[in-house]
């Protein structure tokens, strides 16, 4: 079970920013643990890249940098997690 709040309209927006982004990126598989505390400014999720990345650092990177860019006065904590199933 993964905690997850989009509910705000500021949570809305980069969460579907954080989607376009990841649709971009080859291998990405999937994201949760999405949560945005707009008091302390922090927004953490996991991202889950197929085997197949050989730098899931970089894209998690590009990912960020572009949200930093979009947002920010935010700080974004990613955890790169795995798939045994693909």
């Amino acid at each position: 079970i993964y905690a997850a709040n989009d509910s705000s309209p500021l949570s809305k927006s980069i969460k579907q920013d954080l989607i376009s982004l990841t649709e971009k990126e080859k291998n990405f598989l999937q994201l949760h643990g999405f949560y945005v505390d707009e008091k302390t400014k922090n927004v953490v999720f996991d991202l889950i890249f197929s085997f197949d990345e050989k730098d899931p650092q970089a894209a998690e990177a590009r990912i960020v940098n572009a949200l930093q860019a979009k947002y920010p006065d935010y700080h974004f904590s990613v955890v790169l997690d795995s798939s045994f199933t693909d």
